[in-house]
C-alpha cells in the first residue's frame, strides 16, 4: 500500500496528522512538503508519486476545493483507476459533485479505523502469498522464465501476459478426488493450446496457467481473458462429475519498457490474486504497474 496525500498548503497541519497516522501503521505515503526537494520539478514528482500509489487521500477543506493542484491530482488518480478517499475535514462544507459521488470519510477517527482494517487485510494477504510460494516448484518457475524470455526476444511488442488459476482448486480436489482434478487441468490445457496456437502457453503450477499474447493491446487482451473466463464458467463440468463447478481468477499485465520477465510475471500473478481475493474469483483484473513491497521479486526466494 502507498498513499498520496492531496491537500491545500493552508491545511498542512491536518495533512501531517494524516501522515503520522499512516506512519503509525507502517504504511508508506507521499506528502509534498517532506518528499519534494528544492530544485525538483513539482509536477513530475507529483505524477511519479501518484503512479506508485494505491490510494489518494483528499483532504476536503474550503481551501482545497479552490486548489488547482488538488483537482489536478484527483484527475490523475481517477484516470489511473487509483482508489480516491475523500476526507471531509470541514463538516459544514458544500461538497462538490466529484466528491459526493464517492464514498467519503467523515472524520479522522473514521480514517484511522479504515487504515487499521487495510493494514490487517494486508498482513493477511502477505500470509496467503507466502503460503502460495510453498506449492510452487522453483525449477518449474525458472524454466518458464527462461522459455518466456526466449519467446519474447523473437516477438514484436506489445506483449501481454495473462495469468490465471482455478478458484478453490484444493476444495475441488478434496471433494471430487485427484482424478477429477487432473481431468480439469488436462481439459483446460488442451483448450488453451488449441485456442492460442502460435502464442506462449504453459502450466505454471498445479492449477495455474500463463499465456503470452503477441501483438495484442491491453484492452483486447482483457476481452480475450474474459472469453476464457466465460468458457471455463459455462463449460458443462457435469460431464466430468455431478455438482462440479469451475471458475478462474485472471490477471492481465502488459510488459513495460525495461521491465524484466520476473517482475512482469509477478504483476500478472498479483492481478489474479486481486481477482480472487477482492472480487471473489471468476474475474479479470488489469495488473497494477507497480507491486507492493511484500509481493516483489524477493518472493521467488521463498519458492522451494
Amino acid at each position: 500500500m502507498h498513499f498520496f496525500i492531496s491537500y491545500s498548503h493552508v491545511d498542512s497541519d491536518f495533512a501531517y496528522t494524516i501522515s503520522n497516522i499512516l506512519n503509525k501503521y507502517d504504511i508508506d505515503c507521499f506528502l509534498d512538503e517532506k518528499d519534494i526537494d528544492f530544485g525538483d520539478t513539482i509536477e513530475h514528482k507529483i505524477e511519479e508519486a501518484i503512479n506508485i500509489s494505491t490510494h489518494i487521500i483528499v483532504i476536503i477543506y474550503p481551501a482545497s476545493l479552490k486548489s488547482t493542484w488538488v483537482l489536478y491530482e484527483v484527475g490523475i488518480a481517477k484516470g489511473k483507476g487509483i482508489t480516491i478517499l475523500p476526507l471531509i475535514a470541514h463538516p459544514s462544507l458544500d461538497i462538490p459533485d466529484y466528491i459526493r459521488k464517492l464514498r467519503y470519510l467523515k472524520n479522522i477517527q473514521e480514517f484511522e479505523c479504515l487504515i487499521k482494517n487495510l493494514k490487517e487485510n494486508q498482513l493477511q494477504e502477505i500470509e496467503e502469498y507466502f503460503l502460495w510460494t510453498q506449492k510452487i516448484k522453483k525449477d518449474n518457475v525458472n524454466n518458464i522464465i527462461n522459455l518466456l524470455s526466449l519467446h519474447c526476444f523473437k516477438i514484436t511488442k506489445p506483449l501481454i501476459l495473462i495469468f490465471f488459476d482455478i478458484d478453490n482448486f484444493n476444495g475441488i480436489n478434496k471433494k471430487f478426488g485427484s482424478t477429477v482434478a487432473d481431468n480439469i487441468i488436462q481439459l483446460l490445457l488442451k483448450f488453451l493450446e488449441n485456442k492460442f496456437k502460435g502464442h506462449f502457453v504453459k502450466r505454471f503450477s498445479s492449477d495455474e496457467f500463463v499465456i503470452c499474447l503477441n501483438k495484442s493491446s491491453l484492452n483486447d487482451s482483457v476481452k480475450i481473458a474474459n472469453k476464457v473466463r466465460k468458457y471455463i464458467k459455462n463449460y458443462n463440468w457435469l460431464k466430468i462429475a455431478p455438482d462440479l463447478y469451475v471458475t478462474g481468477s485472471f490477471g492481465v499485465a502488459e510488459l513495460i519498457e525495461k521491465e524484466n520477465i520476473k517482475s512482469w510475471i509477478l504483476r500478472s500473478i498479483y492481478g489474479s490474486k486481486i481477482s480472487k481475493r477482492k472480487k471473489n474469483g471468476n474475474a479479470v483484473t488489469i495488473a497494477p504497474s507497480t507491486l507492493p513491497k511484500y509481493f516483489s521479486e524477493d518472493i521467488f526466494r521463498h519458492i522451494s
